[in-house]
């Protein structure tokens, strides 16, 4: 009888032995998963964030173009063979999501070829084609638990939502601003338009920026040079398009100070992904900058992000 006690003693040890290996095994199995699909869903917010400032910059040289400023036809031809190449490889999409990111496609090759376009209703395509990017980007970010409980991710919201629309207002106004500097002239239904859109960004970034300011995360590094090209680039839609109908300011100077502020506020959504690549990623460096001190270009920021 004690012989009989004893094998059974064992058995059980053993089988809880065995149980506990399997529960292991499983949650080491399911990390791993988790690992994988995060990775992914990287990847694929990379691809989408640097599709999404493509499409606004074409938007913003498109209009120029059709105002009347050639001299940037050979950027925006050029930028739509990169976008091109860019929705040859589909990101790595949630099944649901599949079906927008077609659509998306479809809508680019609508869009992409502007000559003798009217002006007004290629606005009007970019936005739409844009904010479905956007949506992409957010539906992306809000199908996994990407901070999964990490407390110093708590601010991702604010990326996806603040930091991204307030990027997307001021596309919309670097793009309005540089087909009326290019025209050399405005309307007040123009002029209406570009106060809604100042405000806009104004109203978004200084929500963004008092809610990113935390200590030892990507996005707090950068904010300083956010700041001071958003700023730059209100008080040039200020002075020099808000004024009077007659603009004496050159298109190139408000697309370029607009494309500063819009990169600026992309490199807070780049500083992000850092954090989420890795920890050792959250003390990031400050956002690159050129020579001059200006903050970097739309591709050297993106040199930044790790690449798919």
């Amino acid at each position: 009888m004690p012989d009989t006690r004893l094998l059974f003693i064992t058995a059980e040890v053993a089988v809880l032995v065995l149980l506990v290996i399997a529960l292991m095994a499983f949650h080491v199995h399911q990390r791993r998963q988790q690992r994988r699909e995060r990775q992914a869903a990287l990847e694929t917010l990379t691809q989408l964030r640097q599709l999404v400032s493509g499409l606004q910059r074409h938007r913003g040289l498109s209009n120029g173009v059709l105002n009347g400023n050639r001299t940037m036809a050979q950027d925006l031809s050029a930028l739509a063979a990169k976008l091109d190449r860019l929705m040859g490889s589909p990101p790595e999409l949630p099944a649901d999501l599949t079906g927008d990111w077609q659509t998306l496609v479809n809508q680019w090759q609508r869009v992409k070829d502007v000559n003798g376009r009217d002006p007004g209703h290629n606005l009007t395509d970019h936005h739409r084609l844009i904010r479905r990017g956007i949506n992409l980007i957010q539906d992306t970010a809000c199908h996994m638990d990407l901070a999964q409980g990490d407390s110093r991710l708590a601010y991702l919201p604010c990326i996806w939502q603040e930091v991204i629309n307030a990027a997307e207002w001021a596309g919309q106004a670097r793009a309005l601003g540089t087909g009326m500097a290019a025209a050399g002239a405005s309307d007040a239904a123009q002029r209406v338009r570009l106060r809604f859109l100042h405000q806009k960004v104004d109203t978004l970034s200084r929500t963004a920026f008092s809610r990113l300011g935390i200590p030892g995360t990507g996005p707090a590094a950068r904010l300083d040079a956010c700041k001071r090209a958003v700023d730059r680039f209100l008080e040039s839609l200020d002075h020099d398009l808000l004024g009077s109908e007659e603009i004496a300011v050159h298109a190139k100077t408000v697309f370029e100070l607009g494309t500063q502020a819009v990169d600026t506020l992309f490199a807070l959504v780049d500083a992000a992904l850092s954090d989420l690549a890795g920890p050792t990623a959250v003390n990031a460096p400050p956002a690159p900058t050129q020579k001059s001190g200006r903050p970097a270009t739309e591709s050297a920021l993106r040199d930044a992000v790790p690449a798919k």
